[in-house]
């Protein structure tokens, strides 16, 4: 439901690079996991915001595919998350307490690049 698709379960360290992840679990599972892959870290903001699980957006390095993260303390709260982030698809994080959502956010616009395929000259 989080991605409007269908979704195939992922094992161990080959994540695919070229496909949509959702990571989910402990927070301090979520938190190695991220590290292991020099990926960027919670962000402040949603850390900031205290609550039993978060959920954020990331893009994974030079392949520029997102993942969804979400971090749950425990099993009823990863629950809640599941059920509330496809109505809350156009934040870029979402903190939760209680199974509500107590603070959402946009992340800051990162600027473009622009490659051309072509010689200017």
């Amino acid at each position: 439901a989080v991605f409007d698709g269908r979704a195939a379960p992922v094992t161990g360290d080959a994540e695919p690079a070229a496909v949509a992840l959702l990571i989910a679990g402990p927070p301090e599972a979520i938190d190695a996991w991220l590290e292991a892959r020099r990926l960027p870290p919670r962000p402040a903001d949603v850390a900031a915001r205290g609550g039993d699980a978060h959920a954020w957006a990331l893009v994974r390095g030079d392949t520029r595919v997102p993942a969804i993260v979400v971090s749950a303390a425990r099993a009823d709260a990863l629950a809640a998350v599941a059920r509330a982030l496809p109505h809350l698809g156009r934040q870029s994080w979402v903190a939760f307490a209680d199974g509500r959502p107590v603070a959402r956010g946009l992340a800051p616009a990162q600027p473009q690049t622009l490659t051309l395929d072509r010689d200017p000259a």
